[in-house]
């Protein structure tokens, strides 16, 4: 490519993907991106109780409350991801992304 010529850009997308709404919430919200990690600590706490506990609870009592909150952790997670897909840009995976900031930089040196 010759110094006169800009780098291309990947091609993008012609409009930005609508904001995803489940049961009416808005997934760009404030609240769609919320921590993980007080499910996380909940079901490690569980699986641990079960180990550790004098009075362990059945093979169907413990199965049941993990998968419980197993459940709960993977919808919150499948909820984030629908979200960032639903951003501006979104939709680019991350070599896509990571040229995009090549082409970028090399613009941007470019033009110094």
């Amino acid at each position: 490519m010759s110094s006169s010529q800009s780098p291309k850009l990947p091609a993008a997308p012609v409009a930005p993907p609508a904001p995803v709404s489940v049961s009416g919430s808005n997934l760009t919200g404030p609240n769609a991106f919320q921590s993980v990690l007080p499910m996380v600590d909940n079901l490690l706490s569980i699986i641990s109780s079960q180990i550790t506990s004098a009075n362990p609870p059945t093979g169907i009592q413990a199965a049941e409350a993990v998968t419980s909150e197993a459940k709960e952790l993977a919808l919150a997670l499948g909820r984030m991801k629908t979200a960032a897909q639903s951003l501006p840009g979104g939709e680019y995976n991350t070599s896509q992304v990571e040229e995009m900031i090549s082409v970028l930089k090399k613009e941007a040196e470019r033009r110094r």
